[in-house]
């Protein structure tokens, strides 16, 4: 195998891209300070403006009961609560979620009847996708 020798400062998977950079800009090896005006220019743009994926615009639209779903309880004995989670509803909130669960909907109807409390309350046995209706145990 030979050697390969290169030009001061130039090493394979680091060559230059052979672009000039804007005017106003300053040349970087990686391009890092170009990312970070785009950045900084997209947040300038988006600023108070709040993005909506298009699945949840197309359910606000098309979805009669979006943001009003039910839950119905299946079964219920001393030990577990089978519901059926309709779709468009979260079985469970993620880090700083304030959108309505199947669990927080539980969690109500059990406070309602003076079920629930802090040694006796639903913990969740599996998760279904928000999109996804079916069968949850808890």
């Amino acid at each position: 195998m030979a050697n390969r020798a290169f030009p001061a400062g130039k090493t394979p998977g680091r060559a230059s891209s052979g672009r000039k950079p804007a005017s106003g800009q300053k040349r970087t090896s990686s391009g890092r300070q170009a990312a970070a005006q785009q950045q900084a220019a997209y947040g300038q743009q988006a600023a108070g403006v709040h993005s909506v994926k298009a699945s949840t615009r197309y359910k606000r639209e098309h979805k009669a009961d979006y943001g009003r779903e039910r839950i119905q309880i299946l079964y219920e004995d001393a030990d577990i609560i089978v519901i059926e989670k309709p779709s468009g509803l979260l079985s469970v909130p993620y880090p700083g979620s304030k959108a309505r669960t199947a669990l927080d909907l539980l969690e109500k109807l059990m406070r309602g009847r003076g079920d629930w409390s802090k040694s006796h309350r639903p913990f969740t046995v599996h998760r279904l996708d928000r999109d996804t209706s079916g069968v949850m145990v808890f």
